[in-house]
Order: C-alpha cells, then sequence, then structure tokens
C-alpha cells in the first residue's frame, strides 16, 4: 500500500533565535520538504528564513509571508511552490482532494483552532501545513505542535476565515499556497 510522505518540524527550535516568529518560515520548509519527498538538504525553518528577503524579522510585521516562502523555494531549492492568495475555502479543498497528494500551507488566526492549539490561549496570526484530507477533518501540521493532527474542517475553515478578515477581506479571500503534486510512495 502506497502512503502520502510527510515530515512534521516543530518551530520550537532552541537554536532558532526567531523561532517564536517563523511560523511561516518551519511551514515552507515542511512543504519544500514535503515536495522533494525528502530530497534537499539543509531546509530548515531557520534556513527559510535565513535564505528570505527578511532574514531578521521586521519589529512591525515579523512573520514571512506566502510570497516570501514561494520566493525561496523557488530562488534556493528550485521548488515551485503556488501562491493561492485571494482563492476561497472549496478551491483549496478541491486541489487538496485531487488525489495529486498537494500540500497546502495557510494563514490563519490561531485563536479559531481552540482546543486544537498547541499553545494555550494563543491569538495571534499563524501558519499551519494542511497534508491531506478526510471526509470530516483535515491532517495539519502545526510548527507550534510535536506531530501533526487531525482538525475538524470547520475550525480550520473558520481559522482561514478569521485571517481574511483581519486582512480586511471577505470571507472567500483566504491566504493560502500548494506544492506541485506529489507522489505516494510504495
Amino acid at each position: 500500500m502506497s502512503t502520502a510522505y510527510h515530515r512534521h518540524m516543530t518551530q520550537r527550535v532552541s537554536s532558532d533565535p526567531h523561532w517564536r516568529v517563523n511560523c511561516m518560515a518551519y511551514a515552507g520548509a515542511m512543504v519544500i520538504n514535503d515536495a522533494t519527498l525528502g530530497g534537499e538538504f539543509g531546509v530548515t525553518g531557520q534556513n527559510v528564513r535565513k535564505y528570505s528577503d527578511e532574514p531578521n524579522p521586521d519589529p512591525g510585521s515579523p512573520g514571512l509571508n506566502i510570497q516570501q516562502i514561494v520566493n525561496v523555494a523557488r530562488d534556493r531549492y528550485r521548488v515551485n511552490l503556488a501562491n493561492r492568495i485571494g482563492n476561497d475555502w472549496n478551491t483549496m479543498l478541491h486541489e487538496l482532494q485531487s488525489g495529486s497528494g498537494r500540500r497546502i500551507f495557510a494563514a490563519i488566526e490561531y485563536k479559531e483552532l481552540g482546543d486544537d492549539r498547541c499553545q494555550a490561549g494563543g491569538d495571534f496570526a499563524h501558519a499551519i501545513v494542511i497534508v491531506r484530507s478526510s471526509p470530516n477533518a483535515l491532517l495539519v501540521s502545526d510548527p507550534l505542535c510535536s506531530t501533526a493532527k487531525w482538525i475538524s474542517k470547520t475550525r480550520v475553515n473558520a481559522a482561514m476565515v478569521a485571517m481574511a478578515k483581519t486582512t480586511g477581506h471577505g470571507p472567500g479571500y483566504l491566504w493560502w499556497g500548494m506544492t506541485r503534486p506529489i507522489p505516494r510512495i510504495v
């Protein structure tokens, strides 16, 4: 039987001086690693940050954004990621459920994950990787967690919609990107 390759990464890395604001960098590292089936050397959140155009966090907006991850993946690792900012939930689910094995990396409002958060009381913008889908839940790698876990589609949707509202957009304007199709491994 074939399986989907995924390597969860946590941003809680004591040697990374920016780990507290590197959620998108670690989400980017996960999708780059998955897109190459672990075949790239040195894909870490710390290195994704280092190779970005913002190696030191901007105090006013310390996290990286989706386009910065797309740029690092292309320019440093020669991995094509697609920026899908502005597309809606149904489009994202279609890409995730198409059988292609794509990974989704998304910006969310962490508070909306409720009891599924790995940092109690977390109320901030955050990044996650969505690995695959079941009828009612999504397998999510949250860089604040120690492992990937299943979270209801309703909660993930609410977290993505809350991010759209935070950024002044309507609920159909979601912040996400995706990998190329990723084959299953036997």
